[in-house]
This record gives structure tokens, C-alpha cells and sequence, in this order.
């Protein structure tokens, strides 16, 4: 009998050892492999933002994520082509289940690349420009464009700073400056100002045009960044060098004395990059996710330049972000607002237990008080009965 309980209980402790790994197998089979290829380097403030957005919280969704960076920016294209060759080499023979491409490089090397290197595999791509829908293979692709609303914009300008009589745009002779510079004209006939446009890889050649061009009553819009700086960084040069309201369409933080407007931020599309990753994950279909063309931003400005170029908030567009307004007693945070609220409520309701307490508390000794009166009364009566 001894032996047959011996037996038993062996048998539970090795099939009880077994299950746990065999879930942890499973758990690492689960493990989602996720290629991402930035156009860019690790340290371009853009890149180094939309990356952070997708993979944060890659450990608590189980993904694995790769990452490599062209480069693009800062490489010759012999230092292109080597490093897509090993991208090619080193990840050709991965289970990869996903790949996510930034920008318009990395997406371009991907579409030539994808039917021989990682056939059937989804790609998911943000950042990119001068592209729509029907350009893409929607049972391989999805992903978010880099749109700004130009429109709303323009209308913005012409009816909040209505003293404007001519906008600049500024930017490097890319494809993308072209195409915001191209739309802006396209809309001149609706407003009241007229655009120009400086748009080269040459600084100081920009510095020339604008000294040209530039007057009390013009406007600057940053049409995305220059050389190695970023959007932000090239933004506030132009500013500084021309001592105009200047706006931007893209920017990660906007600072000094830029005002803002309708803006593209990268967290906002990485967000987006991972719930669409996450719905395929679950099993949702690529063409169901689809690509999304509509801009996603906010419209932000900054309080600085608002002082700084005469812009009351009664003059900003409804829905807008102002942001580096400085503390102000009487405008608080909605958060401490109503902290504050529930505080003075919890502290009201306690105050009130506590009287209701005291006050039965009185009551209870004042009827104490009565009955040892009573009693002593009636003590004192039947002493005397018994006395006489």
C-alpha cells in the first residue's frame, strides 16, 4: 500500500513539472516577432520619438522587437545600399511577423524588397509623404499618412491674423516642402495674403532669399526639417533669423518662440502603429485595418510667441492646445480642480459624522443625567417610607 502511494505522488510531482514548461514554451512560441526600419538615425529627435511610441509597452504585449536604422540622413548612398544589404542578410532567415517602416526611405527599401525577402509578411508604415491608398497592396500594407491640414490652417491665418500679407513657406527642397509649398498656392485665391516659397538644402542660401522676401507683415511656415536639424530645431533658427510669427506642420516640442499650429507629432502616429499592430495580433485582417489618410494632430501654440506677435486666445482657432502658459492662481489644472473638489466634499462629510457624533454624544448624557436624577428621586423617596 506504501509503495502504491510512493508511486502516486511521483507521478503528480513529475506531471505537475511538466505543465509549467510546457506553458512557458508555449508563452515563448507566442512571443510576436517585430522588424522595425527607421529612414532615420537613433538620435534624430523625430525617429528617437516614434520609436519610443511603438515599442513602450512591448514587454507587457509579448513582442520582440528588432530594430534597424538607414540612416539616410547622414549616409552617402554606397552606405545606403550596404546597410539594406545586410538588413536583408542578418533578418532574411528570422520568423518575423511584422515589420514597421518610418518614413519614406525605409518604405520605399521595403516595397522593393518585400515580395523576395519576406513574402506575405504585413508592414505597417508611419512618417510618410507624397503617397496615397491606391498606391499600395492593402491585403500587405497599412499604416498612417503624414498629413497636416492645410486647409485648416490657411483659414486659420487669414481670419485670426488677418494683418498677414504674405506667408513664406521654408524648408529643404524635398519632396515634401514642394508638395505643402504646391498646396498653399493652390489655396491663395481663398485668402487675403500671398505665399512664397524658399525651399533648398542650403542655409545660407535660405538666409538670402528670406532676406528678400521677408517684411513686417509676413508669416513663416517650417515646412519639416534641414540637414541634421530637426523640425523643431530648424523652426526656431528661422524664427530667430527673421523675427516673424512662424509656424510648423511637424514638430516634437515646440520651443522659444514658435507659435505652433496645425501639428503632426510622432508619438501620436507610433500610438497608432501599435493599436494597428495589436488588431492584427488579435487576429483582425490587414485590409480591415486599412490606411488611414486623414490627419491626426493637434492644434497647439505656444503661449511665448503668442505674447511675443499680440495673439490673444480670444484670436485662436476652438480646440486648441496652448501650451508654456505660465501658473496663474485663479487657472488650475482640471486634475487638481477636481481633487480639490472631492477633498473639501470628503472633509465636509467627516465634519459632519464628527457633529453628528458629538451632538449623540450630548444627548445620551443629558438623558444619563435625567435618569440619575430619577433615580436618585426615587431613592430618596422609598428612604423615607422606610424611615417612617
Amino acid at each position: 500500500m506504501l509503495k502504491k502511494i510512493v508511486f502516486i505522488l511521483i507521478c503528480i510531482l513529475y506531471i505537475s513539472s511538466i505543465f509549467p514548461i510546457q506553458s512557458q514554451a508555449k508563452a515563448i512560441s507566442e512571443k510576436k516577432n517585430i522588424l522595425i526600419i527607421h529612414s532615420y538615425h537613433q538620435d534624430f529627435t523625430w525617429t528617437k520619438t516614434l520609436h519610443e511610441s511603438i515599442v513602450s509597452e512591448s514587454n507587457k504585449k509579448n513582442w520582440n522587437i528588432y530594430t534597424t536604422y538607414l540612416d539616410t540622413y547622414r549616409s552617402d548612398l554606397d552606405e545606403i545600399d550596404r546597410r539594406q544589404q545586410r538588413i536583408i542578410e542578418d533578418y532574411h532567415d528570422i520568423n518575423i511577423d511584422a515589420i514597421v517602416v518610418t518614413d519614406n526611405d525605409a518604405l520605399n527599401f521595403m516595397m522593393d524588397i518585400h515580395d523576395d525577402t519576406f513574402p506575405n509578411i504585413p508592414v505597417f508604415f508611419a512618417g510618410i509623404n507624397n503617397m496615397d491608398a491606391s498606391q499600395f497592396n492593402t491585403s500587405i500594407y497599412s499604416g498612417i499618412m503624414q498629413n497636416t491640414d492645410l486647409t485648416a490652417f490657411n483659414k486659420s491665418l487669414n481670419d485670426q491674423m488677418n494683418q498677414i500679407e504674405k506667408l513664406i513657406v521654408v524648408g529643404a527642397n524635398t519632396n515634401t516642402a514642394n508638395r505643402i509649398y504646391e498646396e498653399l498656392v493652390s489655396m491663395n485665391q481663398h485668402t487675403d495674403f500671398v505665399v512664397e516659397g524658399v525651399l533648398s538644402n542650403d542655409y545660407e542660401l535660405i538666409q538670402k532669399q528670406l532676406d528678400q522676401l521677408v517684411t513686417e507683415l509676413s508669416a513663416i511656415y517650417v515646412a519639416g526639417s534641414l540637414g541634421y536639424l530637426n523640425h523643431d530645431e530648424f523652426a526656431s533658427m528661422i524664427e530667430r533669423y527673421t523675427d516673424q510669427p512662424t509656424f510648423v506642420g511637424l514638430s516634437i516640442s515646440i520651443v522659444d518662440n514658435v507659435l505652433g499650429g496645425y501639428v503632426v507629432a510622432p508619438a501620436e502616429h507610433g500610438s497608432y502603429i501599435t493599436e494597428s499592430l495589436d488588431k492584427y495580433f488579435n487576429g483582425e485582417a490587414i485590409n480591415n485595418i486599412g490606411i488611414r489618410e486623414t490627419p491626426l494632430q493637434k492644434i497647439i501654440l505656444n503661449y511665448n510667441a503668442m505674447e511675443k506677435f499680440g495673439m490673444s486666445e480670444k484670436d485662436i482657432p476652438e480646440g486648441a492646445i496652448i501650451i508654456n502658459e505660465p501658473s496663474n492662481l485663479l487657472t488650475i489644472n482640471k486634475r487638481v480642480f477636481t481633487w480639490i473638489v472631492v477633498s473639501i466634499i470628503f472633509l465636509v462629510v467627516i465634519i459632519t459624522f464628527l457633529l453628528y457624533i458629538l451632538r449623540s454624544k450630548h444627548l445620551y448624557t443629558l438623558e444619563i443625567l435625567h435618569a440619575k436624577k430619577e433615580l436618585q428621586e426615587t431613592v430618596s423617596k422609598v428612604m423615607n417610607l422606610i424611615v417612617n
